[in-house]
């Protein structure tokens, strides 16, 4: 799912002659090259001449019409190339795989990941003096300086340079022509208006900046993460109109949550109505054993439609007297949503564009302008007549429940999580009673595993006739697959930034041009290296699969692979793992202390 396709620009075409001359460079010693057969490079050359292109035994070559020999190589094969072939080097070949039918885009892979840098961390080890006095360090971690990226082996972490003031212009006018966001309301809670503003000179919408904190600009969710994949998309796109997009997520909160209408069990009751988002509709797939009245093909709906019986275990009587809402003479008060306190302000005239708020600032500028933060609202009791079914009533209609087993929803045979006799000594569920646990059932349903996050809605929507946005998500708890190996980079900047003396971060000013310095010096080259990290490790997981489906032994060389899979079960940073690796590529592409 995660590797490369032959849809990737990173299968390069490499003229054979070239490669010689490649790993020669590679391994120069002043104005001579060693040219025995026992030289380092001359081993690679072999190894690199008789090893597979691309996979086990399978070698894909094709003569230009200048007569030359062109081979098909992945650079995370063969990290000689990394360094050669690039747009500016077409000896060593071109971007493009001959094997994509005409019309078809090569695709960029982009990765994404948010990190923090506190203002108060630093390396473990610190100089003493010749009497063993140290310096004073800060009792607490300081303030907080949130980042979220995206990284390329194309552009690297960030656009950078490539967003030039003639780019800028371009992507400035794309902008004016759509003119909103598609999440809307995400814009107007998070910016205060669904338009979109021109890029700043210093805003990098692939290396967005964010103050953490209550009293400061709040704390990063959903919302700030579909409107930044807006502007990255709005960017590349301009800057890369050739390439089809794949981002790489993480499966946090945040980039996994559903839309309100998404098929998602946390929006939905056991029984019908309560305080959930109504459903959208969704197509049968498969039906289960048990009596049901739809069939595959057709279409369910998710709430009570006018000309329903209601619900299945209610008799006739009760489902006449419970079918529509009744008032109940009383009212109740709540507070106004954060959504509702911002319109009700731009309405008065108030501008809401100049910063961001919380809601608590929003409810003193309520009152100091006489603007109500309550609503008063009729109590009712609700009837099952436009109602959300629940999951009783949905999993009986595709013959999941055994009616005979159901009294009404708080006396059946059935539960939503398992009941005590349904687990076992090790609190996980009995393979016998998992045909009584209704969230067992619907995850098992495949309108709701098929389910897409908001963000993938999100993706699908940005991506136009000439242009395919999607988003993959990276397996939980793996930082070293995440992102293009973004968490590298991550690593590779707090590392430089760990190293920095207490006066470059004493001030808030201070503080964050350390951080932009240190983010600044994680070029192109290393994030190539760190991506083909991260391809590696993909590949391990990979071939691992594979030879456990064929039943074969497991191979050594993917020892290491298995090892991060048992002890690695957080979410930890690359640095815990691979800082020794990180080390090395910084050693090697830029001049550090």
């Amino acid at each position: 799912m995660f590797l490369t396709t032959e849809r990737s620009f990173q299968k390069r075409w490499v003229s054979l002659s070239s490669i010689e001359s490649a790993l020669r460079l590679r391994y120069s010693f002043g104005d001579h090259y060693n040219f025995t057969k026992t030289s380092h490079w001359a081993k690679e050359l072999e190894e690199t001449l008789t090893k597979p292109p691309l996979q086990k035994n399978v070698y894909f070559e094709y003569t230009t019409a200048e007569g030359e020999r062109m081979r098909e190589y992945h650079v995370d094969t063969h990290k000689a190339f990394c360094d050669f072939v690039s747009d500016n080097n077409k000896k060593f070949g071109g971007n493009l795989s001959v094997r994509l039918p005409a019309g078809v885009h090569p695709v960029l892979m982009i990765g994404q990941d948010e990190s923090t840098f506190h203002q108060n961390i630093f390396s473990k080890k610190q100089w003493k003096g010749p009497n063993g006095k140290a310096f004073l360090m800060p009792k607490s971690e300081g303030e907080i300086y949130m980042t979220s990226g995206f990284t390329a082996r194309e552009f690297g972490l960030g656009l950078g340079s490539r967003l030039t003031p003639a780019v800028r212009a371009e992507i400035n006018e794309s902008r004016r022509q759509n003119k909103a966001y598609l999440s809307t309301a995400d814009a107007e809670l998070v910016k205060g208006s669904s338009d979109k503003a021109d890029f700043s000179e210093t805003y990098d919408p692939c290396l967005a900046f964010f103050r953490s904190g209550v009293q400061h600009e709040g704390y990063w969710n959903s919302s700030h993460a579909k409107l930044q994949l807006e502007d990255a998309v709005d960017a590349i796109s301009t800057i890369f109109p050739q390439f089809d997009c794949v981002f790489l997520f993480d499966q946090s909160s945040g980039h996994t949550k559903m839309r309100s209408d998404g098929l998602h069990m946390q929006n939905m009751n056991v029984s019908h109505g309560g305080v959930v988002g109504m459903m959208h509709d969704t197509v049968i797939q498969e039906i289960g054993a048990h009596p049901s009245i739809l069939r595959v093909g057709e279409k369910q709906v998710m709430y009570f439609l006018v000309g329903d019986d209601g619900p299945f275990w209610m008799t006739p009587a009760l489902r006449a007297e419970t079918k529509h809402d009744k008032q109940l003479g009383t009212a109740k008060t709540r507070n106004k949503l954060k959504i509702e306190l911002l319109k009700d302000l731009r309405e008065s005239g108030y501008d809401t564009t100049r910063q961001r708020f919380l809601k608590e600032e929003l409810l003193a500028l309520c009152e100091q302008r006489n603007l109500p933060v309550t609503i008063e609202e009729a109590e009712v009791k609700d009837g099952w007549l436009g109602r959300p079914k629940g999951m009783l009533q949905i999993l009986w209609e595709r013959g999941w429940i055994d009616a005979t087993k159901v009294v009404s929803p708080r006396s059946m045979r059935y539960s939503k999580d398992g009941k005590k006799e349904d687990l076992g000594e090790d609190g996980k569920l009995k393979d016998e009673n998992k045909r009584y646990v209704l969230s067992h059932l619907l995850n098992g349903c495949k309108d709701f595993q098929e389910e897409m996050s908001d963000l993938q809605h999100l993706a699908k929507e940005l991506g136009g006739r000439d242009l395919t946005i999607s988003i993959l998500f990276t397996p939980k708890y793996h930082c070293e697959l995440a992102g293009e190996g973004i968490e590298y980079c991550w690593g590779a900047a707090k590392r430089l930034y760990r190293k920095l003396p207490l006066k470059k971060r004493r001030s808030w000013d201070s503080f964050r041009t350390s951080v932009l310095e240190c983010l600044s010096q994680i070029n192109v080259g290393m994030c190539r290296r760190f991506s083909a990290k991260a391809r590696g490790y993909m590949l391990g997981y990979h071939h691992q699969a594979l030879e456990t489906e064929d039943g074969r032994e497991e191979v050594k060389s993917f020892e290491r692979n298995e090892k991060i899979h048992k002890i690695y079960r957080s979410h930890r940073d690359a640095l815990s793992f691979d800082g020794e690796f990180i080390s090395r590529v910084m050693r090697e592409c830029i001049t550090i202390d």
